[in-house]
């Protein structure tokens, strides 16, 4: 590739803080409506190591709103496309992947990461996330629920004992408050959601969702990352 297809962000804020970028491993569990974006945007900003956590493989229900997904991919592993649609952007990024449904039992360390960012919506894997995160002093970013709304201009960034509005949060904090989990920085959405639908040919309850607030919610998930990274107190594993 020639050129420096890093040029307009060291024009932005600097050339030495691209550099801190590029050394950064952040994990993303969650390659779905707030995942892609956020990894997305990480991998548009300088990141050059990535893993990826998702069991999950695209279904055509994902085509409202997930960045990676298209008639032609249906069926397959999300964090394999996501992987392919990262290297068609940048090939010199490396990707780490882990097609597991991540809970307590899962064998992943987080000592290699500078950064995790959840945006996942299984509460015990969120608490399990927050455990990890803390054991190995690896600073976390979580995405609050982003499904039922319509508005993304009320997202936030906020600490989790300081969301309302969310009924994922609520869930998310009393567990976290049990256990003793120090305050983590999430995104959240002061809308209030909108009823679910129970489809009977299904006999279930279904979320309603659209792109605008889950793709508005993993830019800004990437956005504090990046920003975060560029901190001058942070040091970076890789540039120890």
């Amino acid at each position: 590739m020639q050129g420096n297809p890093y040029i307009r962000i060291e024009y932005l804020i600097g050339s030495d803080k691209v550099e801190k970028i590029k050394q950064a491993h952040v994990a993303i569990f969650g390659c779905g409506g707030v995942g892609s974006f956020a990894i997305e945007g990480l991998i548009r900003s300088g990141v050059k190591e990535v893993t990826l956590i998702d069991f999950d493989t695209i279904d055509v229900s994902n085509l409202n709103r997930q960045l990676m997904s298209n008639a032609t991919n249906i069926g397959q592993r999300k964090v394999e496309v996501m992987r392919d649609r990262i290297l068609s952007i940048h090939p010199d990024v490396m990707v780490h992947l882990k097609p597991i449904y991540f809970n307590e039992e899962s064998e992943l360390s987080f000592e290699p990461f500078d950064y995790v960012i959840d945006a996942i919506d299984a509460v015990p894997s969120k608490i399990e996330i927050m455990r990890r995160a803390e054991q190995a002093d690896v600073p976390l970013i979580m995405a609050l629920g982003t499904a039922r709304k319509l508005d993304p201009t009320q997202l936030r960034l906020s600490d989790l004992y300081h969301t309302s509005y969310c009924p994922l949060a609520k869930k998310v904090r009393i567990l976290a408050r049990k256990e003793g989990l120090r305050n983590i920085k999430v995104v959240t959405s002061l809308e209030e959601s909108k009823e679910a639908t129970f489809v009977p040919e299904l006999n279930k309850v279904v979320v309603g969702s659209m792109i605008f607030v889950p793709a508005s919610a993993g830019l800004l998930l990437a956005s504090t990352v990046i920003q975060d990274l560029c901190q001058d107190d942070v040091i970076i594993k890789k540039m120890k």
